[in-house]
């Protein structure tokens, strides 16, 4: 694979702007969590470190003194803070138990934490202590879930005529191999990509999550996934396209 030019590595005049920009809100606003994120989020997906680092890993550890897990932690933090849609400043630390839930569950366990909180007041000790109490419960509701399946399936199999029952050992015969054979040919995310195409997906990835992230304020929902259709049909044209 041939080296990287100059040229890749070198920022246009728009995005070395960018950079000085959200610089200054790192440096402004270490305390704020949230916009140093944000600011991160963006650097890290634009790539905007890449003419004086090769890497994130090394940006973050040179221009600003701290790893680059500290980092994905602070962008992970802030999309917590976003998804909360709070007018409260929250500390970070009494984010970070919240980073493992999807979306509403963040939202559903911040509110348990405000609304339970010893005298009103939320520590992260406590945000901690929800988050484990609402992963025990999904626990023991998946334990109890399978549990009712396979009683009504012992159930259902003694009333079962001989039709039925050969029928649906075909169905789970026919489930099997088909995921036997999804495990046997994985698509992994290197196979067959093309350097550039790769690239451009990264970007498109990038401003996808910038745009999660926001709340899609600069580009709706809608017309992204209009844009994402118009690929899918160009990828699914059989042979050239001769538009």
């Amino acid at each position: 694979m041939a080296a990287p030019t100059m040229e890749e590595h070198s920022l246009m005049a728009n995005e070395q702007k960018e950079l000085t920009q959200l610089e200054w809100i790192i440096e402004v606003n270490l305390k704020s969590f949230y916009k140093v994120g944000m600011a991160l989020m963006r650097i890290r997906d634009g790539r905007l470190y890449r003419e004086n680092h090769k890497t994130f890993e090394e940006y973050c550890r040179d221009r600003w003194g701290f790893t680059k897990s500290r980092a994905n932690q602070l962008i992970s933090a802030t999309s917590v803070y976003y998804n909360l849609t709070t007018t409260v400043v929250i500390p970070e630390r009494q984010l970070r138990p919240l980073i493992s839930l999807e979306p509403e569950q963040q939202q559903e366990v911040w509110k348990e934490a405000v609304d339970t909180a010893p005298e009103g007041k939320v520590t992260a000790e406590h945000v901690t202590k929800v988050v484990n109490q609402i992963k025990g419960k999904e626990t023991q509701s998946i334990e109890k879930e399978d549990s009712d399946v396979l009683f009504a399936l012992e159930r259902y199999w003694k009333r079962a005529t001989k039709k039925d029952k050969n029928f649906f050992l075909q169905w789970i015969s026919k489930r099997t191999k088909e995921e036997s054979k999804a495990k046997k040919y994985p698509v992994t995310k290197n196979n067959q990509v093309g350097e550039s195409f790769k690239k451009a997906w990264e970007s498109l990835l990038g401003e996808i999550k910038n745009e999660i992230y926001l709340k899609w304020i600069r580009t709706s929902k809608e017309a992204a996934l209009h844009h994402v259709n118009i690929l899918i049909d160009i990828i699914n044209r059989p042979g050239r396209d001769q538009d």
